[in-house]
């Protein structure tokens, strides 16, 4: 998801980073007894750079970092990001978003949870008699957020305050929400985690050998699905969100294939 975002604003011109913070895999050794230490030492592992990702329309650069899931170790690729880049995103474990201490606080501007977007619900069917129409209890805005909260946050409170969620839309097509949708976002808002922005799932990408690593974006041809004028539009909104005087773009780049002309 933030690839894509982030190539969305790779081609609005700006230098653009993905950090990716991972926990190593834990290492297990059992020494035999009469080798040296040496011989039953962990190998270390390697350690990854600054990677291109994707070529982009100059000026527009999109690059990602692997560190290792510790302060240390982010604080000084968020230190070295933020002479470089233009914007960065800081990826951790989803899960994790409850329990992070205040120690990055200071290393971050704004802190996103991306969550699966989910219907909010309308009413609670009651069980009823066979052959009965089914009772129902109707939800107002403020019964439904809270109904979605618990359901979809697991009644958590985070440590630190949330800029807001994005949700990621499972329907192939662009949902907008209505009014009542807009009154539960309201709510939504009031209890700390206020949504920021929909943006539309990708279909699964088939990952091997001779196959791209990477989800689609606006950096590829335009496909069915995802349809890059809602990426456009979900990344701009967002950015809208978070800096009011960034710029936007109005339409999707032109795929590597698209023919290019030339003034007579």
């Amino acid at each position: 998801m933030a690839e894509q975002i982030a190539a969305v604003w790779t081609t609005q011109g700006l230098v653009t980073a993905i950090i990716l913070a991972w926990d190593r895999d834990d290492w297990i050794g059992f020494r035999e007894p009469g080798k040296p230490t040496w011989a039953t030492a962990p190998v270390p592992g390697t350690v990854e750079g600054w990677r291109r990702l994707r070529i982009a329309p100059p000026p527009g650069e999109l690059w990602s970092l692997k560190v290792s899931d510790d302060d240390k170790a982010i604080a000084g690729a968020l230190a070295e990001a933020r002479r470089r880049f233009d914007r960065v995103f800081l990826i951790k474990r989803n899960d994790d978003w409850r329990w992070e201490e205040h120690s990055l606080s200071r290393l971050t501007d704004v802190r996103i949870l991306v969550h699966r977007a989910e219907p909010y619900e309308r009413r609670i069917p009651l069980p009823a008699e066979y052959g009965q129409d089914t009772d129902a209890v109707m939800l107002t805005p403020a019964e439904s957020a809270m109904q979605w909260r618990q359901q979809e946050l697991g009644r958590w409170t985070s440590k630190r305050p949330l800029a807001g969620m994005l949700l990621v839309n499972s329907a192939s097509r662009d949902v907008q929400p209505d009014d009542f949708d807009v009154a539960v976002e309201s709510e939504l808002a009031r209890y700390g985690t206020p949504v920021l922005g929909r943006f539309p799932a990708n279909q699964p990408i088939a990952h091997g050998p001779r196959l791209s690593p990477h989800p689609p974006t606006v950096l590829d041809p335009q496909t069915e699905q995802p349809t890059h004028a809602q990426m456009i539009a979900a990344a701009n909104a967002l950015a809208h969100r978070l800096w009011p005087d960034s710029p936007v773009a109005s339409e999707p780049p032109k795929a590597p294939g698209d023919p290019v002309t030339s003034p007579s």
